[in-house]
């Protein structure tokens, strides 16, 4: 026979490992050092993409205008200017992308410290269960 607290348990951790809370617990299961790298990684790269599309489609949209006045600029200024307004977006962007990273990580340990205890009192009411009259327990079940 189910022991109805014992269901009521398994289906709360059920529910923690489905939903928004089960990508949570796959996020603590990182180092938050490494969890804060990927993210970090994986936002400079998207933001170089980002960066180039951004320019390209100004560029295409603009040709007409950059190819009757680029006799007229300073190469080397432009480029320099749009290096730093790269190095800007990019110093922005992972500044937030480690912040973000960083609480994200802190909630999901939180989580995943709630999952870890309801784990363990799942466990004792488990150890705890009467066993029926007329059977034993076996060693190591």
């Amino acid at each position: 026979m189910v022991n109805p607290i014992r269901f009521e348990q398994m289906a709360s951790l059920a529910g923690f490992e489905s939903g928004r809370d089960g990508k949570l617990l796959r996020i603590a299961r990182y180092y938050k050092s490494d969890y804060i790298a990927v993210q970090m990684i994986k936002t400079f790269f998207l933001t170089t993409i980002g960066v180039v599309l951004v320019i390209g489609l100004f560029a295409a949209g603009n040709m007409n205008m950059i190819l009757d006045s680029v006799d007229d600029w300073n190469l080397t200024a432009v480029a320099a200017v749009l290096l730093i307004a790269y190095i800007v977006i990019i110093a922005v962007y992972l500044a937030v992308t480690y912040l973000t990273a960083s609480r994200r990580w802190t909630r999901a340990r939180k989580i995943a410290g709630i999952y870890e205890k309801k784990l363990r009192e799942l466990e004792l009411t488990g150890s705890s269960e009467a066993v029926p009259a007329g059977k034993t327990k076996r060693k190591g079940s």
